[in-house]
């Protein structure tokens, strides 16, 4: 298991070190905060498992139905990915993905969904599921930020969201979900290094208009998955992910457009990472 020594010499070698102004306090925060998502077991394997340029995850692609239901496909997606890492590969008939969805439709009870809305049914998931994981929700902000009442996309439901996000995170604080909210922005190369193991993935919110490169048009909030990091010939980072919106199973980015739709104002960087806790069973 990484000793606290070497894991800040590796977010060091990634780019986050002093010489960039970053707290101190956060980075110890955010150490603690992502060890519980591995255990002994993948620790060991990081010498194997944690190259930047590696991804091994296989997805069954689901698309979105309806403009909102975007953060639900992806909670599909994972469900599915979580079964192939545990060995349970394809065992769920179409009836039953039909049924999981119904079930996520009935427990959110929202078309606006928030981040921390897919995070209360990744705890519901977790909890009820025989499947293992562990997961982390990062966010700028784990509150309502009163200033996304001004953006187009939030203004016709943000009063009824405002009421039931702020009671979900009250729910998450008191029950102790894994959640942080960093003082500093969570570096890229932090997110590179995670989604890079095998075992890792991540939903992030980006800002639609932005991913598709649409910049006359308002904030438009998405989810999509991370599923690993690759280079092109040039030696760019490029995302591998997987959006709901797509018609194809997986999508190639350039790093800088992730974080340019993830950083839009609108998101407040919210990003889950998810550990498959059961290739080693």
């Amino acid at each position: 298991m990484w000793d606290h020594c070497v894991l800040t010499e590796s977010w060091s070698a990634l780019g986050w070190n002093n010489s960039m102004d970053k707290s101190k306090k956060d980075l110890e925060r955010w150490e603690k905060a992502i060890l519980p998502l591995f255990g002994e077991v993948m620790y060991t394997k990081v010498c194997t498992d944690c190259s930047i340029f590696t991804k091994n995850a296989q997805f069954m692609h689901v698309t979105q139905r309806e403009a909102w239901d975007c953060g639900i496909a992806c909670l599909l997606m994972v469900s599915k990915w979580l079964r192939d890492c545990s060995g349970k590969k394809r065992t769920l008939s179409s009836n039953d993905g039909e049924t999981e969805r119904t079930w996520m439709l009935k427990t959110m009870a929202s078309e606006s969904i928030w981040s921390v809305d897919l995070v209360h049914l990744l705890q519901k998931i977790r909890n009820i599921k025989t499947l293992e994981f562990s997961y982390l929700y990062a966010s700028k902000s784990l509150q309502v930020d009163q200033h996304h009442r001004d953006l187009s996309y939030y203004v016709e439901d943000f009063s009824d969201d405002q009421s039931r996000v702020t009671r979900l995170f009250n729910q998450a604080k008191e029950e102790g979900w894994p959640l942080i909210q960093l003082e500093h922005q969570l570096e890229l190369s932090q997110v590179v290094q995670l989604v890079s193991r095998s075992d890792c993935i991540a939903i992030a919110l980006v800002d639609n208009a932005v991913l598709l490169q649409r910049l006359d048009r308002p904030y438009a909030g998405h989810y999509i998955i991370i599923s690993g990091v690759e280079t092109n010939e040039k030696n760019d980072l490029i995302f591998q992910i997987h959006n709901p919106d797509s018609s194809k199973p997986v999508d190639y980015i350039s790093s800088s457009l992730f974080e340019k739709a993830w950083r839009a104002r609108g998101t407040d960087e919210d990003i889950i990472f998810i550990v498959a806790r059961g290739t080693d069973e």
